[in-house]
């Protein structure tokens, strides 16, 4: 039993994230939805705010909003910021979903994404990021290193 719990304790040493950035034709939006751990980031807005967080109550999405808006951003190729739009966050028991977009646009090459969701709070947090731009999809990999990078 010893042993379990030791190994329960040590399996979450390494924390990731990882958004998929798409277009929709059907809808002319580009669409970006972000997976993370759900405790690490209730963890996260409990040291911001000084209080204890349930994502899944909605009192906490107004908090989670700001955190995310401040910590993901993309601008486009000549610096312009795009505006993410709020869509809205699915919380399970294991992990919080986020959905945003930016309306009306297609994200192009030379694009910036700036990434750093809980690099900030958590030293090893590793985001991957997979983005589609011209019906290719590249992966980018985001750490306290390198929270900004060039969409391929």
């Amino acid at each position: 039993m010893l042993a379990a719990a030791s190994m329960a304790a040590s399996a979450h040493n390494f924390h990731m994230g990882i958004a998929d950035i798409s277009y929709n034709p059907r809808t002319g939006s580009t669409e970006i939805v972000h997976t993370y751990t759900g405790h690490d980031l209730a963890a996260l807005l409990t040291n911001l705010y000084g209080r204890q967080f349930d994502l899944g109550r909605p009192d906490s999405e107004a908090p989670l909003r700001r955190y995310v808006e401040k910590q993901f951003t993309v601008t486009d190729k000549d610096g312009k910021s795009l505006p993410l739009q709020w869509v809205g966050a699915k919380v399970d028991a294991d992990s919080i979903v986020i959905f945003q977009e930016i309306k009306g646009e297609k994200l192009t090459k030379g694009s910036r994404i700036h990434n750093a969701l809980l690099i900030d709070f958590l030293p090893s947090q590793r985001n991957t990021v997979n983005v589609e731009t011209d019906g290719t999809v590249k992966t980018l990999f985001f750490d306290q290193d390198s929270i900004d990078q060039i969409a391929p």
